[in-house]
C-alpha cells in the first residue's frame, strides 16, 4: 500500500478532512490568509463558504403593481411629470387594455423577478378591470405574458358597486381610487375630476355591497376624503387598506385610526420613504413622519428594481431591522392576499439568494443632471420558484408559460 493510501484511510477513519489536491490546497490556504489570523474557522456541516454574505428569503411579494414603476427608471424626471391617461370620463374599452396597456406587462414581469419578487397584483390605473369582459380579456392576456404569479383588482368606478361583487371570486380584491389623486406617481386619475363638493356616496356604496372576503384597497390624495371613507369602515365593519400613503397628515390619521381599533392597513412607496423628497414632489417634513410612523407602515410597495435594495440600505444604516423588511415584503402582503405563509424552513420550493455585501448606485431618473442618486445594497443572485429556477446571475430563465 501506497503511503498516499494509507493518509487517505486514516483521515476517513479518524474523521479527519484532508486534501490531496495540491490546487485546492493553495485555495484553502489563500483564503485563510484573507479570513484573518489568528481567527477560528471552525468545521460545520457546509459544502461551502462565501466570503461574501448571502441570504435567503421567502420569495417577495407585491401588492400594487403597475408599470408606471418603470417610468422611474426610463426618463421620467419626477413625480409630476409622469404622463396619465386622459380618458375624459371614460372606461378604456378590452380592446384598448389589451392592445396598448399590457404591452408593458411582461417587461415588468421579468423585473419583478430581478427584484426578488415571485407574486405581484396589477393595479389600475394601468389595468382597469371594471366589468367580466374586461376581466376575461385581461387574465387572458397576463398568463400568456407573466412568469411570477399574478392576480388582478377589480377597479371601482362611481356606477359599477351593484355589478362586481359578482367578480370577487375572481380577483384579488376591490380597487377605489378616488378621482382627483393625482400626485402619486403610480395612480392616475380614473376619469373625469370632480369638484372637491361631489358626493363620497358612490364609492361608500362600494365598501356596502364588497363580500367581506376580499380586501378592499383605497387610493386618495385628500386626507378628507381619506377621513370619509376610514368613517365607512367604520359603519360597514370591514377593514380598509390605504395604498401609497405619502403625506404627514394621512400617516398621522391613519395612526390614530390605528390605535382607536380601526381595522385599517397602508402601504407607502419605497421611492417616497427612501428617495430625494424634492424630486418626489414630498417635502422633508412628509418623509421624516413616515420614517417616525414606520411601525404603523404594513407594507412597502414600489419599483420592484429598488424596493429590496433599497430596504436593505436603510437595514445597514439602522433605520428598519430585517425582521421588518421581511414583515413588509413577505407576512404581510401575502396575509393580505389570503395566501399561505411562507416556507421558511431549508426544504422551501420557493425563495430567494441575495448578497447583501454587493452595493449599487442608480440615477432617481434616467438623464437627470441634479446627480441625486439611489444608493442600493443586495443585489439578487437566484430566484426559485417552486423549485424551478427562474433567475439565476442577472438571467431570466424561465419563459412566460400559462399558470392559473
Amino acid at each position: 500500500m501506497s503511503n498516499g493510501y494509507i493518509s487517505r484511510r486514516a483521515a476517513v477513519d479518524f474523521s479527519i478532512p484532508l486534501l490531496t489536491n495540491i490546487k485546492c490546497a493553495k485555495l484553502l490556504v489563500r483564503a485563510l490568509a484573507r479570513y484573518g489570523r489568528g481567527v477560528s474557522l471552525p468545521l460545520q456541516a457546509y459544502d461551502v463558504r462565501f466570503s461574501a454574505r448571502v441570504i435567503t428569503l421567502p420569495g417577495l411579494v407585491s401588492i400594487c403593481a403597475s408599470p408606471e414603476a418603470l417610468k422611474s427608471l426610463n426618463g421620467a424626471t419626477n413625480a409630476t411629470e409622469l404622463e396619465e391617461p386622459q380618458m375624459n370620463g371614460r372606461q378604456p374599452s378590452c380592446k384598448q387594455t389589451s392592445s396598448s396597456v399590457l404591452a408593458s406587462w411582461e417587461q415588468l414581469d421579468q423585473e419583478f423577478l430581478r427584484g426578488g419578487f415571485v407574486a405581484w397584483v396589477a393595479a389600475p390605473p394601468s389595468l382597469m378591470v371594471s366589468d367580466a369582459e374586461t376581466l376575461r380579456t385581461v387574465r387572458k392576456q397576463l398568463t400568456r405574458q407573466s412568469r411570477c404569479d399574478h392576480a388582478v383588482y377589480a377597479s371601482a368606478t362611481a356606477t359599477n358597486a351593484a355589478i362586481l361583487p359578482s367578480l370577487a371570486n375572481e380577483v384579488a380584491g376591490l380597487f377605489i381610487s378616488l378621482p382627483g389623486s393625482r400626485d402619486s406617481p403610480t395612480i392616475a386619475a380614473l376619469g373625469s375630476t370632480p369638484s372637491a363638493s361631489d358626493s363620497l356616496a358612490p364609492w361608500l356604496r362600494h365598501l356596502e355591497l364588497w363580500p367581506r372576503h376580499k380586501p378592499v384597497i383605497l387610493h386618495t390624495s385628500s386626507t378628507q376624503a381619506l377621513s370619509a371613507m376610514l368613517l365607512g369602515a367604520v359603519l360597514y365593519a370591514r377593514p380598509l387598506h390605504v395604498h401609497a400613503v405619502r403625506r404627514r397628515e394621512d400617516i398621522a390619521l391613519i395612526c390614530t385610526a390605528k390605535e382607536r381599533g380601526i381595522p385599517v392597513t397602508c402601504d407607502v412607496l419605497v421611492e417616497d420613504l427612501c428617495g430625494d423628497a424634492t424630486q418626489r414632489g414630498l417635502e422633508q417634513s412628509d418623509v421624516d413622519a413616515l420614517w417616525e410612523a414606520a411601525d404603523a407602515i404594513d407594507g412597502v410597495t414600489g419599483s420592484p428594481r429598488l424596493a429590496l435594495g433599497l430596504l436593505l440600505e436603510a437595514v445597514q444604516r439602522g433605520r428598519v431591522t430585517m425582521a421588518w423588511l421581511s414583515s413588509r415584503l413577505v407576512e404581510f402582503p401575502r396575509r393580505f392576499l389570503g395566501l399561505m405563509p411562507a416556507d421558511n424552513s431549508p426544504r422551501a420550493d420557493t425563495y430567494v439568494e441575495v448578497d447583501i455585501d454587493q452595493t449599487e448606485r442608480m440615477p432617481h431618473s434616467q438623464g437627470t443632471t441634479t446627480g441625486e442618486e439611489y444608493r442600493l445594497r443586495g443585489r439578487v443572485l437566484r430566484v426559485v420558484l417552486r423549485q424551478r429556477i427562474a433567475y439565476l446571475d442577472e438571467k431570466v430563465l424561465v419563459e412566460a408559460r400559462c399558470r392559473s
